[in-house]
């Protein structure tokens, strides 16, 4: 395995020059997309960024969630995959933790601990109040984003108008599980193998998965979490966080029953129509998410749509095959847009 050390020395400078006009070029599509770059402080005292498209005036509010190890620019491909008009206002924030937001988490030294979607759907409510964001809103949410949606959804009555879960937290698969109980967590990736693992097991392509490894670790050095177990913390927080019931049960189990129980809530305290959106070879996610949001809500309010080959990512079969591409349409679709 190559260290960290050596691909200081070699590898990653090389991919560090990549990066950067890979950076300029996200920025130009920033631009041509419309987003703007913007920072508030918290009501905490953290000042974080975010990104937003349109203003107050606007006919209606999309709010994004990302998912973990991602950042707003990473994100903000899926709001043009749904090709959103210029008349909803878009706002996309960093996660508590990611992005701009990495290094107010590193200075918790010991006392970091990683989030759960229900905290970390406080924070989404703190974020939006500084904000004076509008009281009802829409909501597309994908894996840790998708679970933070649905808590925002079970607990905030009239805050969400539609939501559209993709690959939604909500439950682990075994193997998953296993791995995380043995040890291997997937996204706490340390070295460009390390890497290569993470990215076949989202489902991407030999082709991506060898292109996209260097550059993650690279990315992931610049923030200065490659060299401890930040995102390993982080993973647990939101692993963690899922299997709050289920005596008996497995684990698995136990984080579906949980999220049947969200969807229960969510459907007494709310009249909000839900989709969603899960690969068909999602090897992070239960494939049994859906069914128990879509048991909680009925199918009055929750519709399920599976992309075939997909996995959590990508496509493994596909070489350009990105996740973004095939739910766009059908979120745009659901949120009429």
């Amino acid at each position: 395995m190559q260290s960290i050390r050596h691909l200081s020395s070699s590898s990653v400078p090389s991919a560090s020059i990549v990066l950067e006009k890979i950076a300029a070029q996200q920025q130009q599509l920033l631009v041509k997309w419309g987003f703007s770059t913007k920072s508030v402080t918290l009501s905490n005292g953290e000042t974080m960024d975010y990104l937003e498209r349109g203003t107050a005036a606007c006919s209606s509010t999309l709010l994004m969630c990302h998912g973990l190890t991602q950042d707003k620019t990473l994100f903000a491909p899926f709001a043009a995959a749904m090709r959103v008009p210029r008349s909803v206002r878009i706002i996309i924030p960093d996660a508590i933790g990611h992005g701009s937001r990495i290094p107010s988490a590193l200075k918790l030294g010991d006392d970091l601990k990683g989030w759960s979607n229900e905290e970390r759907a406080d924070d989404v409510l703190s974020f939006l109040d500084s904000i004076n964001a509008p009281e009802s809103l829409d909501i597309f949410g994908y894996s840790m984003g998708g679970g933070v949606a649905l808590n925002l959804l079970a607990k905030n009555s009239g805050l969400v108008n539609k939501a559209c879960l993709l690959s939604p937290a909500g439950g682990l698969t075994e193997e998953a599980i296993d791995e995380t109980n043995s040890g291997l967590i997937r996204y706490a990736y340390r070295s460009i193998p390390e890497a290569e693992g993470m990215l076949e097991a989202v489902g991407f392509h030999p082709a991506q998965v060898k292109s996209r490894a260097p550059l993650l670790l690279a990315s992931r050095i610049a923030t200065g979490t490659a060299q401890n177990d930040y995102w390993a913390r982080m993973w647990s927080g939101l692993a963690n966080g899922l299997s709050l019931s289920g005596v008996g049960m497995t684990i698995s189990e136990a984080m579906l029953d949980s999220t049947l129980s969200l969807s229960q809530e969510a459907f007494e305290k709310t009249s909000t129509q839900v989709a969603v959106i899960q690969g068909s070879k999602d090897r992070i996610i239960h494939q049994d998410v859906p069914k128990r949001i879509l048991e909680g809500l009925t199918s009055d309010r929750c519709s399920v749509h599976y992309l075939d080959a997909f996995g959590h990512s990508g496509n493994p079969d596909d070489e350009n095959g990105y996740i973004a591409q095939p739910a766009g349409p059908i979120a745009a679709k659901f949120f009429q847009y």
